[in-house]
């Protein structure tokens, strides 16, 4: 099962925040990241942007 790996993009730098993503809930500008059992890995505010690229199992959240 190929689940997704969480990044946060500040300026330049990309840094690691979770692995093996299996949920992604946005809502009022709030981000949760959660397990295949339902439990909180990340829980991000304040981005500007989110890209998801499917191929490479990957997402990232690009902060203000």
């Amino acid at each position: 099962m190929c689940l997704l790996k969480a990044y946060i993009e500040d300026r330049d730098e990309r840094k690691l925040v979770a692995k093996d993503v299996a949920f992604v809930t946005i809502n009022g500008g709030t981000i949760d990241l959660k397990d295949v059992r339902s439990r909180s890995l990340a829980y991000i505010e304040k981005f500007t942007s989110v890209e998801i690229d499917a191929l490479g199992s990957c997402l990232v959240v690009k902060r203000i």
